[in-house]
């Protein structure tokens, strides 16, 4: 009764509306819109469609563009950001914000949303400029020559900007060309650019272990060095060092030395050509309630930075969106993998019996098992090598070059001596140390260990998938626990498992 007195059964009577002057009226005045509409292509199109003669007139939105360099923080934004999407588009429209949003590789499954993810790094945002793909019809005083933005990039921003919405975006990396690109794409918007910043001397070992961590993946990692599998060979992963490192000490290291600049400084200059607000977030100092629930980082955004955002502000404090301590693309310690390969290349893991090529991942997790979940110890309570003291002044003097240049205008002995302490502090809690692995292989308890590991993985041979990993793992534990619940909800279409 209650359906049908809400009309749930009712149709429109076509026949009665069209015979109304203001219908016909309407009718006619959208025909016009469409004919007028028929030679403006894709967005422009459907901007004179949806918004007639008032586009143009009403307050420009803004566009907020957060970039950065690889490990400041723009997978974890783009993660917290992207999942529950539901969710979080509620809050953030509150405040007439939408995330355009991208996530990053290093994002987990549930933060993935297939209709939002396009490409962490801004390059895969921009197609091939005309003169690069053969096109002799480009002009360079209409911008042609200039990198063309994604169709799915185009869509996403025009969207946002027919509803008025500021938008925010995050990318890692830009360059020369990406740049103008960018202005062009948003000349009808107002623009804020926030270019991240993080101490060379904490950014630099991050940056190292984002390109070596062990990853279960990537063979490089699960092959033994000299092990071969397809067109795959295993590598050996060295500490943190400056020099002798490849590209790490060619792309980073020496153009740090020798320029005192980097890629936020850079940006920095490259930024403020195009657009009139551009401000640097100094990842090491910023307005956050440590003792609330929220992600710091988030919280200085959404409270203290972006204008208006009080309800995501207040979602972000509760926790609700970016927890404090979540991690997305997080470092992984290398120690463990360095021991493993020693081992091995002792002759304490036999190669006649590491023939699969995951067995060197599986090494690696059962050493890190033991040390902290069967020893109770941390990686920094193995013996020691220690960055020389001639290395770490060179890590020092080009973390305070670079900070010097980033902040010229606002530079003082202040900054500097609080930069220096913050070394100080990493120094004490060892960032720049790595494992000793002879005096640990010289130890019985560790030799004994790596014996127990390889009759784990002889033993293992024969059990494919996930068992196996299991047998190198838990060993006899496994199938001893409580069996854990699944949950399995079930429902035909439009009883809500989309929702859900």
């Amino acid at each position: 009764a209650r359906a049908v007195e809400k009309k749930m059964y009712c149709s429109i009577n076509t026949d009665l509306v069209l015979q109304g002057k203001d219908w016909r009226s309407f009718f006619k005045h959208v025909e016009q819109h469409i004919q007028s509409a028929e030679a403006i292509k894709g967005v422009e199109r459907s901007k004179e469609v949806l918004k007639g003669d008032a586009i143009g007139t009403r307050p420009r939105p803004l566009f907020i563009l957060h970039i950065g360099p690889p490990k400041t923080a723009t997978t974890f934004l783009q993660c917290s950001l992207s999942a529950n999407t539901n969710l979080i588009d509620g809050i953030m429209l509150e405040d007439n914000y939408i995330y355009l949003g991208t996530h990053g590789s290093g994002c987990s499954d549930d933060d993935r949303h297939e209709g939002r993810y396009i490409a962490q790094n801004v390059g895969a945002f921009f197609l091939k400029s005309n003169s690069e793909s053969g096109d002799e019809s480009g002009d360079d005083n209409d911008g042609d020559s200039l990198p063309q933005p994604n169709p799915d990039l185009v869509r996403r921003i025009e969207y946002a900007w027919n509803k008025g919405l500021n938008a925010i975006v995050v990318f890692e990396d830009f360059d020369d060309e990406h740049m103008p690109a960018m202005a062009k794409l948003l000349k009808n918007w107002d623009v804020k650019v926030l270019n991240a910043y993080r101490h060379i001397y904490d950014w630099l070992p991050s940056r190292y272990n984002q390109r070596f961590k062990p990853r279960d993946y990537v063979y490089r990692n699960t092959l033994w060095p000299g092990q071969t599998f397809d067109d795959y060979v295993g590598e050996e992963v060295l500490p943190f060092d400056l020099d002798d490192r490849g590209s790490f000490t060619e792309d980073h290291v020496k153009v740090i030395e020798s320029t005192g600049i980097y890629r936020t400084a850079e940006w920095n200059g490259l930024c403020n050509q195009h657009f009139s607000d551009v401000e640097v977030i100094d990842m090491h100092h910023f307005e956050a309630d440590l003792d609330l629930p929220g992600d710091p980082y988030l919280q200085h955004l959404f409270c203290h930075v972006f204008p208006g955002a009080t309800n995501t502000c207040e979602a972000v404090k509760s926790g609700l969106i970016g927890r404090k301590g979540a991690f997305s693309n997080p470092s992984r310690p290398l120690d463990y993998d360095i021991l493993a390969v020693q081992a091995y290349k002792q002759g304490l893991i036999r190669g006649e019996n590491a023939l699969i090529p995951t067995d060197r991942i599986h090494v690696v997790k059962a050493i890190q098992h033991h040390q902290e979940t069967i020893l109770h110890r941390t990686i920094k309570d193995f013996p020691l090598l220690y960055l020389s003291e001639k290395k770490l002044k060179r890590l020092l003097n080009m973390s305070i070059t670079v900070e010097r240049n980033v902040f010229a205008d606002t530079w003082s002995d202040e900054r500097e001596a609080d930069h220096r302490a913050g070394f100080a502090r990493a120094v004490e809690k060892k960032m720049y140390c790595s494992i000793n692995t002879d005096l640990v292989l010289q130890g019985k308890d560790w030799r004994s260990f790596f014996k127990h590991v390889e009759q784990h993985i002889q033993s293992a041979e024969a059990i494919k998938g996930v068992e196996r990993s299991k047998e190198v793992l838990k060993g006899d534990a496994i199938g001893t626990r409580p069996r854990p619940l699944f949950i399995l909800h079930i429902g035909p279409p439009k009883t809500a498992t989309t929702f859900l």
